[in-house]
């Protein structure tokens, strides 16, 4: 029995569908977990913020930008080699006024991803942590619209 023609265009973009996820899962299996400096580098570019590669004060190498007038360090965690399967997205301001203990606890307690805390020259920092074990892209970009918007929000809530 021969189908249709628009039951015949239904079942082969059915089954091109299909092959496209197997082929996209495969290929997730194949790809190394965790990303690289450069990797992340040529990420921030793509997504419109100017890395740079450097080592800071402690000799680490990390990756900085800026997102809306406030620069931000990337550190690389959990590393093999020059694969990192583990990042932190900071930022540090000095010290503000509303930057106050009782304010940073607020902001603790209100909100889910960036972490506040006071340094012990009572500087103001940022951070947020991001496990990339797996589909480490996918991640990277949630993590930074998450952090781009409570970066904005951050500044605001503090005065920076």
């Amino acid at each position: 029995m021969l189908l249709p023609k628009s039951r015949l265009s239904a079942l082969v973009a059915g089954v091109l569908l299909s092959l496209s996820l197997l082929h996209g899962a495969a290929r997730a299996q194949t790809e190394p977990a965790g990303v690289t400096r450069q990797e992340v580098a040529a990420w921030l570019a793509g997504e419109g913020h100017p890395p740079n590669i450097h080592n800071d004060s402690h000799g680490e190498s990390i990756v900085s930008s800026s997102i809306d007038g406030v620069n931000f360090d990337i550190y690389f965690y959990a590393c093999t080699g020059e694969r990192c399967t583990s990042v932190q997205f900071a930022a540090g301001w000095t010290p503000l006024a509303k930057a106050t203990p009782d304010a940073v606890n607020a902001w603790n307690r209100d909100k889910r991803y960036v972490k506040a805390y006071l340094d012990h020259t009572n500087n103001l920092w940022g951070e947020y942590d991001i496990d990339l074990t797996a589909s480490a892209y996918p991640q990277l970009h949630k993590a930074l619209a998450r952090f781009d918007s409570s970066i904005v929000e951050f500044k605001t809530y503090f005065g920076g």
